[in-house]
C-alpha cells in the first residue's frame, strides 16, 4: 500500500490527486491525517537532502491500511505511517544506550550527519553513514521506507556521533514505578501485592493538602485505600511501616533493560539483568 505526500509546491490540487488515487486503487482507501508544518518540512528536507526524486507530483511512503475520512485541512496530508513510528535505539559516541526515538527522527539525524546507523549481518555490525545507507538493500527481515526512486532501509540502532555523555533519568511517578520502589509490598501490611491489587496511596490525603509527590505516596492495597478514604493515618488507625523516598536517577540502559528489548539487534548493547 502506498501513501502520497503532497508538498506545498505540488501543482496538483488535493481534490484532483485524491480522485485520481481513488480511481487507481478502486476498492482501497486511506485515512488522511494532517501533519504539522514542522513534520512536513522535516520529511521534505529529508527527501530533498538525500537526493531522492519526488516524482511527477508526489512522493510515496508505506502506511497502514485505514478507512478514508474527509480531511479538515487542505494543504498537506499524509496517511498513518507505521514504519516511521517504530522505535530506534540511540547510542552515544561510546556505544552506550542513551535514548529511544522514532524512525522519522533517526532518519533526520542521519540526513544531517548527526548520526550513523549500524548495518547488522551474520552477527556482525558496522556503522554506515547516510550517503552509504541509501544504497543498502532492504532484506526480508528489514522494514523499508518507499520512495518513487528507491526503498530506504529502516535503521534499528543509530550512534549520535557528537554526544559522549550518559544522561541519568529519574523515574516518573507512576503506579508501575511506585511498585518497583516499594518492592510490590503494601506500606501498611507489608504483604506482596498482585498488580490488580495495587493502588497509589497518599500519606497526607489530597483533601488535606497532600501533594502527589514521591515523598507523599506509598503503595497500598486497594481494600486498605478504600477503607481509609480521606482520613489521616491516626484517624484511620493505620501505621506506616515504610517511609516514602525519592528514587535515585538511573542510566537509561537500566530502564530499557526492565522495559524489554524491542528488536534483537538491541541485545548487543543492552545487558541482561
Amino acid at each position: 500500500m502506498q501513501v502520497f505526500l503532497l508538498p506545498p509546491f505540488c501543482p496538483v490540487s488535493v481534490k484532483e490527486e485524491r480522485a485520481a488515487y481513488t480511481r487507481r486503487t478502486r476498492e482501497h482507501y486511506l485515512h488522511w491525517a494532517p501533519f504539522s508544518a514542522c513534520d512536513v518540512k522535516s520529511i521534505v528536507r529529508l527527501i530533498s537532502e538525500s537526493g531522492l526524486d519526488w516524482g511527477p507530483s508526489v512522493g510515496a511512503l508505506p502506511a497502514r491500511r485505514a478507512i478514508y475520512k474527509k480531511p479538515k485541512r487542505a494543504d498537506c496530508y499524509v496517511s498513518q505511517m507505521s514504519n516511521l513510528d517504530k522505535q530506534v535505539l540511540v547510542l552515544n559516541k561510546s556505544w552506550q544506550p542513551i535514548n529511544v526515538m522514532t524512525v522519522q527522527k533517526a532518519l533526520s539525524m542521519m540526513a544531517a550527519d548527526a548520526a550513523t546507523a549500524f548495518d547488522f549481518a551474520d552477527g556482525n555490525f558496522v556503522p554506515v553513514k547516510w550517503s552509504d545507507w541509501l544504497n543498502l538493500p532492504v532484506r526480508a527481515e528489514d522494514d523499508g521506507i518507499r520512495t518513487p526512486s528507491r526503498v530506504v532501509r529502516v535503521p534499528r540502532v543509530i550512534v549520535a556521533v557528537a554526544f559522549n555523555k550518559v544522561p541519568l533519568k529519574r523515574p516518573r511517578l507512576t503506579l508501575k514505578h511506585l511498585r518497583e520502589r516499594d518492592n510490590h509490598r503494601c506500606a501498611y501490611t507489608q504483604r506482596v501485592l498482585k498488580p490488580e491489587e495495587c493502588s497509589m496511596e497518599h500519606v497526607v490525603p489530597k483533601s488535606k493538602g497532600g501533594a502527589t509527590k514521591w515523598r507523599n505516596v506509598v503503595l497500598a492495597d486497594k481494600k486498605v485505600n478504600n477503607l481509609r478514604g480521606d482520613k489521616s493515618l491516626k484517624e484511620a488507625g493505620l501505621i506506616l511501616r515504610v517511609q516514602p523516598f525519592v528514587p535515585s536517577a538511573r542510566p537509561f540502559h537500566e530502564s530499557l533493560r526492565r522495559r524489554g528489548i524491542t528488536f534483537p539487534e538491541w541485545e548487543f548493547f543492552v545487558k541482561k539483568p
